[in-house]
Parts: structure tokens; C-alpha cells; sequence
């Protein structure tokens, strides 16, 4: 799946269901500052650069369910020179159902692809986690954090992992129909040792975003 063909995905998630069903919706944009760390053997390989991203949020009457799509795409650049420079894409759809009023359930898909000039990878994984959720100032100030495990996990060319996580933390100020998100986020992938060599990958970024309720 090109990154062309990801965002058109995005899009349709992002805007046809929606605008279709007459409910809230809030759109952002973002930028992330990401690095990229892989250990396989021949010491640390690490590539950084900036991601761009695009969201929709909408939350459904029943239960209080929120919905968010989302697009990412940037490159990455190699710091060593057994690495090598990429291109990523990815789109996400997660759901979030609160349970009480600082606790929420997660869950989610997300489909990504890393290009470099060596070679094409894409992945596709499922998650489920927790998020803990605090208001302050009249709800004008949000912050929240949460942790989550991905039970399925397919990456092309290479086995499952054998553990994945991800954990992030956010804080969000809102005036009137805007806000602003700073948000860290961090996923591990540990796979299965191969010639008594394991493979360990990392994915963090830092993200300013921005998003305006339409209504």
C-alpha cells in the first residue's frame, strides 16, 4: 500500500462517515519529531526526522464512544551509516470508550510502511489498552496517559514479534473550539532471536498538534 493510497484511505475515514451521520467533529493537524532505533546484531541503527499528520475525531451517543482517524507521513533520516535513510506512512482508526470518568478503554488498527532504497516494509497491528484521563481549569486543561499491547502483529519479511507495547503521554489546552496537544509516544517490538541474534525496534516521537471542532 503506497502513502498516496494511505492518505486517500484516510480521508474517507476521516471525512465521509462523519459528515454521512451528522456528528461532532474535530480536525487536526501536527507535526511530530520521530526516531527510529533498530538493533539487530550490528549495534544501533538510528534514523530521525520529522512526521507530518492530519486527524479526525468524532465521539458516537452511544456510551460516549470516540472514534479518530488519522494519517501520518515524513522521512527519516539515517545517523549511522549501516542505516539508511526512509520514507513512512501510516494511517490509524482507534476507539475509545470510557469506563468512568478518568479511565478509558483503547483499541485500535494501524497499517505502516517504512521505503528505503534497499527495500519496502509494511506493517499492520492491532492494539488494546487503558488510558487514564485528568481535567483541570474548568476542562480547559486535559492530561492524559496510557499504555497498550498489540496481540497481533504482522510485519512483512520478517516473523511476529514476540512482545509489543506502546505507551504515551499527552497534555491538551483548549479556548473555545481550539486546541493545542503535546503529545510523547514510544512503541517497542521485541522479536524472536535468529541465529542467537534478537531484533529490537523502537518508534518515539514527539507531537505539537493542533485541532479545531468543526462542530
Amino acid at each position: 500500500m503506497t502513502v498516496r493510497r494511505l492518505g486517500w484511505l484516510a480521508a474517507s475515514l476521516m471525512c465521509v462517515a462523519p459528515l454521512r451521520a451528522q456528528l461532532p467533529v474535530t480536525t487536526g493537524v501536527s507535526m511530530s519529531l520521530a526516531e527510529h532505533r533498530v538493533t539487530a546484531g550490528a549495534g544501533l541503527e538510528r534514523s530521525s526526522g520529522t512526521m507530518f499528520g492530519l486527524s479526525a475525531t468524532t465521539v458516537v451517543p452511544w456510551q460516549a464512544l470516540e472514534a479518530r482517524a488519522s494519517l501520518r507521513a515524513g522521512s527519516l533520516g539515517a545517523h549511522e551509516q549501516s542505516a539508511f535513510d526512509r520514507d513512512v506512512g501510516e494511517v490509524s482508526l482507534v476507539m475509545s470508550l470510557p469506563v468512568s470518568g478518568w479511565i478509558a478503554l483503547e483499541g485500535g488498527v494501524v497499517v505502516r510502511r517504512y521505503e528505503s532504497s534497499l527495500a519496502a516494509q509494511r506493517w499492520v497491528w492491532g492494539e488494546v489498552g487503558l488510558q487514564g484521563r485528568h481535567v483541570m481549569l474548568d476542562d480547559a486543561l486535559r492530561v492524559s496517559a496510557g499504555i497498550s499491547i498489540m496481540p497481533w502483529v504482522s510485519v512483512s519479511g520478517v516473523s511476529r514479534p514476540d512482545l509489543a507495547v506502546a505507551a504515551h503521554s499527552a497534555l491538551g489546552y483548549s479556548a473555545g473550539r481550539l486546541t493545542a496537544t503535546i503529545r510523547y509516544g514510544l512503541e517497542r517490538f521485541d522479536f524472536p532471536a535468529r541465529n542467537q541474534v534478537r531484533r529490537l525496534e523502537e518508534l518515539s516521537s514527539l507531537e505539537l498538534g493542533v485541532a479545531w471542532k468543526i462542530r
